[in-house]
């Protein structure tokens, strides 16, 4: 082999080295919270990461200054690690029991209508359900983080729920607020 061959494979098996470095290093939770994090957003903190499926995940975040702001972080994972994919965020309504917005992801992350979620201000607050216009009910996962904050979220797969009814539970099944409110 001559010099420079041996030169041209040692070059290459640097560069999988590297490539594959970088990989590593960005491919677990830390590289998707850095992903998140790249939002750029004053004080911004994660509250949490969902995985969906091999090469997606959310991350719920809270930022801001004067207002608060919680919000979703869409990542992308590829050959180079996780990636900042798009996102949105809501100011934080204290004076509600609980937030409730609603991101469509039917472009992003088409097995997935999309997902509601919003931090809990309520500590009575044990359960979350969505509630469709057909009456089916499905429980929502309530994520404490922090010192003892909490939110609450569902993917939902069907467009027929984004126009579903969000409700919050006592321990003694007590309803604590609804979303939108019914008269």
């Amino acid at each position: 082999m001559s010099k420079k061959s041996k030169w041209m494979a040692a070059c290459l098996i640097a560069v999988i080295v590297i490539c594959s470095f970088i990989g590593i290093r960005r491919s677990g939770e830390k590289g998707m919270e850095r992903a998140a994090l790249s939002l750029n957003q004053p004080m911004a903190t994660i509250a949490d990461v969902e995985v969906i499926g091999k090469r997606n995940a959310i991350a719920f975040y809270e930022w801001g200054t004067d207002e608060e702001y919680f919000g979703i972080a869409r990542l992308k994972k590829n050959l180079f690690g996780w990636h900042f994919d798009g996102g949105s965020t809501s100011v934080t309504p204290k004076n509600h029991k609980f937030g409730w917005p609603y991101s469509d992801l039917r472009e992003e992350k088409p097995q997935y209508a999309g997902i509601f979620y919003g931090k809990i201000f309520d500590p009575e607050i044990e359960r979350m359900t969505l509630k469709g216009r057909d009456g089916s009910e499905y429980s929502c996962p309530i994520v404490e983080y922090g010192s003892g904050e909490r939110f609450w979220f569902i993917l939902i797969d069907q467009a027929e729920l984004s126009d579903s009814i969000v409700i919050a539970y006592s321990q003694s099944d007590e309803i604590l607020g609804q979303y939108p409110s019914i008269s």
